[in-house]
């Protein structure tokens, strides 16, 4: 009843009502603050506080007042300070200490609490429950504040008389005399070590938490560096859609793939990479698996911003969560470029073993066909030395010697051009930088008897352009082709053979041997070509020069054709690829 003593003294010591009015202030002040972190017990204690506190101080005083003036209404004993008393003592725990801060009152609470009773706290100070847990430098601010005559807020850790620690909110409202010194320090706590010790229980929860959520993200992190190598180091393009397949992912090798970098390939922006001719089925299909979650497989082509066209095969497989909806897709790029050049160089080589195989087929029936002719010749030749040398005929022997001659000079002639031909292709020279024209030169320098025994005048275009091949089999080529010209195409009036070349196409540099003589019918212009394919039987000749012409041109990656009308002579053409041609200006910088 120390307290309860003080306040019905309350006209003899007007501070003391100043004070009790400022305890009532910190008790309001320690509910708003405990408020917050527990609502549901404070909003009952606040009620009962408030007008433990705040109402002994302010109304109690008001109520003495009213007595003192003759109000019947006010009571006019001690039974409401008993209540008010009760009723602080069942929630606060309370001690007022002198000025020296020498416990001089302890409410039960305070006894509960610390496990001491009144008489081991009174006239000892708050060292005795102590728990070391705060630095002197908490307590040193605390001192200063209420020596000041201030109100002091905080919360303390305080040790019990069975060692254990309990945590408490306190405020210490001094009481100062009339000076304004303190002379009295009333403490008020709230239990809060439940609080402290939940708090304690949520921080010890967040740093497992945290460490928890650190371990996994170091896990995360270490599976997404190994599918960030995995998907950079796969030979395959790797990429992740939304369900309308909007692209959000794709690795280095689907934009090697497709010559595009991972900016221009987000949302749907990779659709610019699909080639014209196939970018309608492609999308089509797509959008069709995009709305069934279905997987997609399609060959198709894509275009480099370069203009680099690539065979592809894209794929789609959608993933699907816990619920089986589709909640993205991951797509993967193959390219099938190399597999396509190589399938369609297999068919090329096909073509070419059919090709080669009805050409030996030809050859075959060719050889046994034009080396049968000269050996029948001989077995008739031989037959008639026979019957000429039985009957003494001398005369004719010499004629069959000379006819046995002339048949094995062309039957060597052919077998050795056979052998030149099948040496084409398998034999390759060493490549040169050719002039054309000069080989015409050096062909006319050799012939030139003939061509002006037979009145042929031949001619050759200026600036023809050069070209990078086997020297030896480009002069075949020439020498064979103005060998027919001057055989088959000099026999009409016009007695002329012209050498020129045509430029007009970027892709090909093109030749040209021209007579004017019978020309050749059209539908013998692709025979000509042909193994002893022999227009007239007229003029010598084995019938495979054309033959060696249109390999040797096979061989430098081009080919000859002719033109021809029948009494307008003939123009054969030699077409080479660009690739080959030689720019003259390079050419002499170069050397």
């Amino acid at each position: 009843m120390f307290i309860f003593s003080l306040l019905f003294n309350v006209d003899r010591s007007p501070t003391l009502v100043t004070s009790l009015a400022s305890v009532g202030d910190g008790v309001h002040d320690v509910l708003g603050r405990t408020l917050a972190s527990n609502e549901a017990l404070l909003h009952v204690l606040m009620w009962i506080i408030m007008g433990l506190a705040t109402g002994v101080a302010v109304g109690f005083v008001a109520m003495t007042r009213r007595r003192k003036m003759g109000n019947p209404e006010v009571p006019n004993d001690l039974g409401t300070a008993g209540l008010y008393k009760s009723a602080l003592d069942e929630h606060a725990i309370f001690a007022v200490t002198d000025a020296r801060g020498v416990i001089v009152y302890v409410n039960d609470k305070f006894c509960q609490i610390s496990g001491y009773s009144r008489d081991e706290v009174v006239g000892k100070d708050h060292r005795l429950i102590n728990s070391g847990h705060h630095p002197k430098s908490f307590f040193a601010d605390l001192y200063r504040t209420i020596h000041a005559g201030k109100v002091w807020h905080g919360q303390i850790c305080n040790r019990a008389k069975d060692g254990s620690t309990y945590w408490v909110q306190t405020t210490i409202v001094p009481q100062t005399d009339g000076q304004r010194r303190p002379s009295r320090f009333i403490a008020i706590r709230s239990d809060i070590t439940q609080q402290k010790q939940a708090e304690h229980a949520l921080q010890q929860a967040t740093v497992e938490l945290r460490s928890h959520v650190a371990a996994r993200s170091a896990e995360v992190a270490v599976s997404e560096q190994r599918f960030q190598a995995l998907a950079d180091s796969v030979p395959v393009g790797i990429c992740m859609t939304d369900t309308a397949g909007e692209f959000s992912f794709v690795n280095p090798m689907w934009c090697q793939t497709t010559g595009m970098t991972q900016a221009m390939l987000m949302g749907t922006q990779w659709q610019t990479s699909l080639h014209p001719s196939d970018s309608v089925e492609f999308l089509t299909l797509h959008k069709v698996c995009c709305q069934h979650g279905r997987d997609f497989l399609f060959h198709h082509r894509t275009v480099a911003p370069d203009g680099r066209v690539a065979w592809v095969e894209t794929r789609f497989v959608p993933v699907r969560d816990a619920t089986g909806t589709v909640a993205h897709f991951v797509g993967t790029l193959t390219d099938l470029t190399a597999i396509r050049n190589a399938e369609s160089d297999l068919t090329r080589l096909n073509v070419d073993l059919g090709n080669k195989n009805r050409e030996m087929e030809q050859f075959v029936y060719s050889v046994s066909h034009d080396l049968k002719s000269p050996l029948v010749t001989f077995v008739g030749i031989l037959g008639r030395l026979r019957g000429d040398l039985a009957v003494g005929r001398t005369d004719r022997i010499m004629d069959s010697l000379g006819r046995l001659d002339r048949t094995s000079i062309r039957m060597r002639t052919t077998i050795d051009e056979l052998v030149d031909l099948s040496r084409i292709g398998r034999v390759v020279g060493e490549s040169h930088v050719v002039d054309p024209a000069r080989l015409v030169e050096e062909f006319a320098k050799d012939h030139a008897e003939h061509l002006s025994a037979e009145m042929i005048t031949l001619t050759v275009a200026p600036d023809m352009p050069l070209i990078r091949a086997d020297r030896g089999r480009l002069a075949q080529l020439f020498d064979n082709l103005l060998n027919n010209a001057m055989k088959f195409g000099c026999s009409g009036a016009r007695r002329e053979i012209q050498v020129g070349c045509d430029m007009s196409d970027v892709s090909a540099v093109r030749y040209f041997v021209r007579d004017f003589g019978p020309g050749i019918p059209i539908k013998y212009q692709e025979k000509v070509f042909g193994l002893f394919q022999r227009l007239s039987t007229t003029v010598e000749g084995t019938g495979v020069g054309l033959s060696i012409v249109q390999r040797i041109a096979q061989v430098h990656g081009g080919r000859v054709f002719v033109q021809s009308q029948e009494g307008h002579g003939a123009t054969f053409w030699i077409e080479f690829p660009i690739a080959i041609h030689v720019d003259c200006a390079v050419e002499q910088l170069a050397a």
